[in-house]
């Protein structure tokens, strides 16, 4: 076959419609996608602009050489065992993804269709090949499944986080959660997606808590604190827990998540050594008073207002029975009223 033009007569060009060869050769030549007719040992012995363009050289450069020469290393194999079955008649065309190596030396990528054109006997006439650069599209293909491969390990992740983590939209729509929310709160996926976070809500919070916590994550700040919560179960539990906006490509705040850890045992036990240390200093105090102090009164009055202390409270009193009477000896938060009445009664009464 010339490389400038095929070997048939004129007339064996013209198809229905009335293209004529001259036509058919300008739309080879023009055409936006590479093509190229290449003999039984992989020489291109015709090339158009757009294969020029796409590898870099030149016709006259193309027609010595054979596409192993440009094709990448690690395709050359598999491209060559298609070639091969389309020459032996196992196939009539075939489809891959293949790399060339540039003449500048970059690898670009491209979707190669190859086909064996035969005469009217059946016989091998011309192989045609025709390719179309895909590197932009592989770029974000591989872009788009790192991404989902990160979203799967996240997801991963998340899934098997011990702490109890759940998704709600702008509006405070829970979207999705993950187990171990369910073995905290006891609700489960199905009862809690579409549900808001306020079945949670242990009502220990006032109502302008609540507003204060919207209104920082909607301005697009983390949020960090301590809820008081309550399970499905009705009992209460101590979370510590991070919110925190999620933005779209439009800068637009589109989700919010929560993450959440079950911190009960551990507030419980620090209001435990909290209380421990108020009982301990109570009666360090009321031990200096008995010690210290000498006047009964004043003794009674330190000791009470070291109970009152470690107790959290601010009313109570104490009586001494004298005889067969108690007597009010010290005081704190009662009215004249009552005091009046509990001065002194006797002691069978008590």
């Amino acid at each position: 076959m010339d490389r400038r033009r095929f070997r048939k007569k004129k007339s064996e060009y013209i198809v229905p419609g009335g293209l004529s060869e001259a036509l058919l050769q300008k739309v080879f030549e023009h055409a936006p996608m590479a093509i190229a007719l290449v003999d039984g040992t992989g020489r291109p012995v015709l090339v158009n602009q757009a294969l020029c363009d796409m590898l870099g050289y030149t016709a006259d450069e193309l027609y010595r050489m054979r596409f192993t020469e440009f094709t990448h290393p690690e395709d050359v194999h598999a491209d060559g065992e298609l070639f091969r079955e389309l020459l032996k008649g196992r196939r009539s065309s075939y489809t891959l993804r293949k790399r060339y190596i540039r003449k500048d030396g970059q690898v670009i990528t491209a979707l190669l269709s190859v086909g064996l054109l035969r005469d009217e006997r059946g016989r091998p006439q011309v192989i045609i090949g025709m390719a179309r650069d895909i590197t932009e599209q592989v770029a974000v293909e591989a872009q788009a499944r790192a991404y989902l491969d990160r979203l799967e390990l996240l997801q991963a992740a998340l899934e098997h986080a011990g702490e109890a983590v759940f998704i709600t939209d702008v509006n405070g729509t829970i979207r999705w959660v993950n187990p171990a929310f369910t073995t905290v709160t006891g609700y489960t996926a199905e009862e809690a997606v579409g549900q808001n976070p306020r079945i949670l809500k242990s009502g220990f919070h006032p109502l302008g808590f609540y507003e204060r916590f919207w209104s920082h994550i909607l301005s697009g700040q983390v949020w960090r604190g301590v809820l008081i919560n309550r399970r499905k179960d009705g009992t209460i539990y101590y979370e510590e827990k991070t919110v925190a906006p999620v933005w779209d490509a439009g800068g637009r705040i589109a989700h919010f998540v929560s993450i959440g850890e079950d911190v009960t045992e551990r507030i419980q036990a620090q209001e435990a050594l909290v209380r421990r240390e108020c009982h301990l200093m109570a009666q360090n105090r009321i031990l200096s008073a008995i010690l210290e102090v000498a006047d009964l009164d004043e003794r009674l009055n330190r000791i009470l207002d070291a109970v009152l202390e470690a107790l959290g409270v601010e009313m109570g009193s104490i009586h001494l029975v004298e005889g067969d009477r108690v007597i009010l000896r010290a005081w704190r938060g009662l009215s004249d009223e009552f005091r009046a009445h509990v001065q002194v009664f006797p002691a069978d009464e008590a």
